[in-house]
């Protein structure tokens, strides 16, 4: 019988896992931060 309290992790899962600090990362890097910004201009936006 499976356990369905505690399954196996997934391919997706263990990706996340270890992809998702890089992410949180990025999310705070001002250069990425800028293409959020309203007054973006093509040199910001092409050096992010």
């Amino acid at each position: 019988m499976e356990n369905f309290l505690n399954p196996p992790d997934t391919l997706r899962s263990l990706l996340r896992a270890h992809v998702w600090p890089l992410h949180q990362q990025l999310d705070q890097s001002p250069t990425l931060q800028a293409l959020t910004q309203p007054n973006l201009d093509a040199p910001t936006y092409a050096l992010a």
